[in-house]
């Protein structure tokens, strides 16, 4: 294992460092920069190395919910972001639709209404005493008031699960991805999320009494989902379901394989210039078909004696009637969904950090945004002699990264930043540094707030700059990365080391980076390496 002292020994006495230190097992120090004498004397220390940040554009991330198993419950981004620091996103949502088991429409099937229907995240605030649910809705950037434009089109697409290229390996699905889009089945429309959407009303075609002459009538039907959680709904186009659905080849119908080839998906898009995005768990959403169909019953049939031709005799076995039955077939949101991102930089006041960044000298901000947005880029040695600080005899306690925010916007702020181990030619994935493996509790990256106020990140790196200030067998030092963390970024094993680039996320933090001159009112805030260290001295 790797010798490491966290930051409370670094306060503790000399004395006791040396008598912990000489109790360590012997392959403690065989990881550390320098070798042990029996008569050494220790001198603990800190060094702050100066180095090179900037930001890199990703031009699209991995967005499918293909092996995303580690996630519970995936959140997928829909609407408009527009900030002052990161510019304009937009996210539109494709989604599979997958065959409900048993369906049969049976005699004459009357279709009423057709709604997509997804639920918003939200958490009940009802208290004791109200009369009406209430709900806050969870998971929203961006300004709620602001209207932007939906609509929803069939997928032209069809979404493989496996790579036609490489059938033993995944498809992936990246927010660049153009797809093709077919009938339009909600045209465009305004839209802002709203609190209050627990109900949609429709009117089902029913049958009047027989004094009447079942003749059709209208009657007024809800749809609510459960406790009366507020949803988005788009009533979509019946005419096409009624052609390609109800009255459509039901061959298509015959397993979810045959039904996924004819109807692919659904797409929603988004279009404006500002507005709100929501993070929404769409397995938990619908296609609902609310229809209708007929049963023919005669007279005798009826459990209650009956007059059906209101001729006074209750008897006549040869009056028939038909009876509407309430029916709703429900389409879930299941199988591949994905995502496709529009970014606009050209407004942002990281437009220049983002696009052309000083790659040579490094950066004053860093911006840092996820959903195909911006990462960090660090070269921890740029200009240091490495060589030397190896045969300095180094035994490393502590080696941290602190990240100083910048922007405080607190709820477009990220809760956790992942920094990792970037890929020197872009060839290979990208791996986790040591310590998200070995010591993942003071890896950190977590937010850190001076009461309300966020103020930074930190990162302990610890057992990656003890392998590389190792005398022998040292770890060639890589460029580091620093993105918004999503749920697949923890390692499970030792071994689940590579680093997806899948990313949802679409909050973002600017952040310090390293540019300062000492005259600088912000030199302390800038980024450096700090490095917390015990060296023999002969």
């Amino acid at each position: 294992m790797t010798t490491k002292i966290i930051t409370i020994f670094k306060y503790i006495t000399i004395a006791f460092i040396a008598t912990l230190s000489f109790t360590s097992c012997e392959s403690d120090f065989e990881n550390v920069g320098g070798d042990l004498v029996d008569n050494g004397v220790f001198d603990t220390k800190k060094i702050d190395l100066d180095l090179i940040a900037y930001t890199k554009n990703i031009d699209a991330s991995r967005v499918d919910n293909i092996e995303s198993f580690k996630i519970t419950s995936l959140k997928m981004p829909l609407g408009i972001y527009n900030t002052a620091d990161f510019g304009l996103l937009k996210s539109s949502l494709i989604t599979q639709v997958s065959l409900p088991s048993g369906l049969d429409w049976a005699d004459n099937p009357n279709l009423d209404a057709v709604y997509l229907e997804i639920p918003y995240d939200a958490t009940s605030v009802r208290e004791a005493g109200d009369t009406k649910p209430k709900f806050e809705l969870n998971n929203i950037l961006g300004d709620q008031d602001v209207t932007y434009q939906v609509r929803v089109m069939r997928l032209g697409t069809f979404l493989s699960r496996l790579d036609p290229a490489d059938p033993s390996k995944a498809k992936k699905y990246y927010s660049d991805k153009v797809y093709t889009l077919e009938e339009e089945l909600y045209p465009w429309t305004d839209f802002k999320p709203s609190i209050n959407d627990t109900v949609a009303y429709y009117d089902r075609t029913m049958l009047d009494t027989a004094v009447n002459g079942y003749a059709e009538i209208q009657v007024q039907d809800t749809i609510k989902h459960t406790d009366n959680n507020p949803f988005i709904r788009f009533p979509l186009d019946k005419n096409f379901f009624i052609d390609n659905f109800i009255g459509g080849n039901q061959a298509n119908f015959e397993n979810n394989n045959d039904f996924q080839s004819f109807f692919k998906g659904i797409v929603i898009e988004v279009a404006g210039s500002d507005g709100s995005i929501m993070m929404l768990d769409t397995s938990l959403g619908n296609l609902n078909l609310y229809y209708t169909n007929t049963v023919t019953k005669t007279e005798v049939e009826t459990d209650v004696d009956k007059d059906l031709d209101g001729d006074g005799d209750i008897d006549n076995t040869s009056v028939t009637y038909d009876e509407r039955t309430k029916k709703t077939a429900t389409f879930s949101l299941g199988g591949i969904r994905t995502n496709h991102f529009d970014r606009d930089y050209s407004s942002a006041n990281g437009n220049t950090q983002i696009t052309t960044p000083n790659m040579v000298d490094g950066e004053k901000k860093l911006y840092v945004q996820g959903a195909a947005g911006s990462i960090a880029v660090i070269d921890l040695f740029n200009g240091v002699d490495i060589t030397a600080l190896r045969n300095r005899n180094l035994l490393i306690n502590e080696a941290n990264l602190t990240f100083y925010i910048d922007n405080q916007n607190d709820n477009d702020i990220p809760n956790r930043l992942l920094l990792f181990k970037l890929d020197a030619d872009g060839t290979n994935p990208d791996t986790q540094v040591l310590d998200a493996i070995t010591e993942n509790t003071f890896f950190n990256g977590y937010l850190q707030k001076d009461g309300d106020n966020p103020t930074k990140y930190k990162v302990n790196i610890t057992d990656y700059i003890s392998e590389i200030l190792k005398k022998e067998d040292f770890t060639t030092p890589s460029k580091l990365g620093l993105k918004i963390y999503n749920g697949l970024d923890t390692p499970s094993t030792v071994n689940d080391t590579i680093v997806t680039d899948h990313s949802w996320n679409p909050k973002g933090v600017v952040l310090y980076g390293n540019k300062y001159l000492e005259t600088d009112v912000d030199y302390s805030k800038r980024l450096k390496l700090e490095i917390y260290y015990t060296e023999l001295n002969n």
